[in-house]
């Protein structure tokens, strides 16, 4: 029985899930022509070593885009991260196990960049809130495609890919969290969304040092802002 192989890409690694392409052949009958069974057989084995092969070489092409994203962040050059990681989601924006992964990098790219605008031109204020409110946004609409994603996928039936999407849901949650407070330096009337990004993520939160830092900030934003409920 031949397989069809399908690669979930993650940010260090892979883990792979098999797909059994469906196969049938017919039980030949005593009037049939066993050469068109034959040939017909032939076609199948065929469009299914073609249909392994593209699956291969998309998994390889968004393996390589995901490792020279992560390189290019490590490295500081965001703007080269970004492209990287909308290379590797536009191969397969619809797959659960590798575009909310590349939108989360994608996301948390966009976030440090806007760091990097907000402090170069922090002697001018007005310049700074106008750059990095733009990638702050844009880095909150990766995170919330991400879990848009992630809450339009079926369950799979496997533990390695619930697993996989219980961490990149964590892991968006964390991160849209902190794109938010980032934000607010910007945009002070987005302090109630920054308010309940926090909660929503402090809900998930399982790290209690985590948790603890989440929950000071979501008081200082309180706090400073004047929040009453």
């Amino acid at each position: 029985m031949n397989k069809l192989i399908l690669c979930l890409i993650l940010v260090f690694g892979f883990n792979c899930f098999e797909i059994k392409a469906q196969q049938t052949v017919p039980t030949p009958e005593p009037n049939q022509d066993l050469q068109k069974l034959e040939e017909e057989y032939r076609r199948k084995i065929a469009e299914v070593e073609e249909k392994n092969k593209k699956i291969a070489e998309n998994n390889a092409k968004i393996n390589q885009a995901l490792k020279d994203g992560v390189k290019a962040f490590e490295e500081k050059k965001y703007r080269l991260a970004i492209e990287k990681f909308d290379e590797g989601f536009n191969l397969d924006p619809d797959f659960w196990g590798t575009a909310p992964v590349l939108l989360n990098n994608k996301g948390t790219a966009l976030m440090h960049l806007g760091v990097e605008i907000y402090n170069d031109t922090l002697k001018t204020k007005q310049i700074a809130r106008l750059e990095a409110n733009r990638f702050f946004l844009d880095a909150i609409r990766a995170f919330k495609d991400s879990q848009k994603i992630l809450e339009n996928a079926a369950l799979p039936p496997d533990e390695a890919g619930q697993t996989l999407i219980e961490e990149t849901r964590y892991e968006s949650a964390k991160q849209l969290a902190e794109c938010f407070r980032l934000l607010v330096l910007t945009d002070e009337t987005r302090v109630y969304e920054a308010i309940q990004a926090f909660e929503n993520y402090i809900k998930i939160e399982k790290d209690e040092l985590l948790k603890y830092k989440a929950q000071e900030k979501l008081s200082k934003l309180n706090t400073k802002y004047k929040i009453s409920y």
